[in-house]
């Protein structure tokens, strides 16, 4: 009696731990699927925007912004001193606007609506803004500038952009 109750017990622990591996299994599956889609998309983004930089103008949806803050750690590996400077541009105008929009809230006192929390990126924005490469910069301040804002998402990245959570178009909430 008591080793069919054993056998039992041991039986339904090995099913059970059978499903949870399935399980843990099929939610990396999923994350790593949901990780390949939005990379080859962007990527795909990316270079379309390079062969016509101004495509971001006339169709601001081109893939990127739909991404959201997933996009940015490519956005800013895009960025490079031999670009075309209008491409370096956009690119940039988009990471601003990012930056931006994931620290701006509004709130409604009064029927009146309030912007609030936009000064927690502003400096990092006003850093980008900097970094604009224009077409009187020589080589080498290019390459400094392209550099500065790699440097930036080394050290501020984190703060716009968790890599592991790209469910959420928003993520640096």
């Amino acid at each position: 009696m008591v080793a069919h109750l054993v056998v039992a017990v041991q039986t339904l622990t090995k099913t059970l731990l059978k499903i949870a591996a399935g399980l843990l299994v099929l939610g990396v599956l999923c994350w790593i699927g949901t990780f390949l889609y939005w990379h080859f998309r962007i990527t795909k983004s990316l270079r379309s925007l390079q062969a016509s930089p101004r495509i971001l103008r006339q169709d601001p949806s081109c893939g990127l912004k739909d991404a959201g803050c997933r996009a940015l750690p490519y956005c800013v590996g895009a960025i490079d001193p031999s670009n075309d400077l209008t491409f370096n541009s956009e690119i940039l105008a988009l990471i601003r606007g990012w930056i931006r929009s994931l620290h701006v809230e509004y709130r409604i006192t009064n029927h009146i609506v309030e912007q609030v929390g936009e000064n927690a990126a502003k400096a990092d924005a006003d850093l980008l803004l900097k970094c604009e490469i224009r077409e009187q910069d020589t080589e080498e301040t290019r390459a400094l500038k392209c550099r500065r804002v790699h440097q930036w998402w080394n050290e501020r990245g984190r703060t716009f952009h968790r890599w592991w959570r790209l469910w959420s178009s928003r993520c640096g909430e």
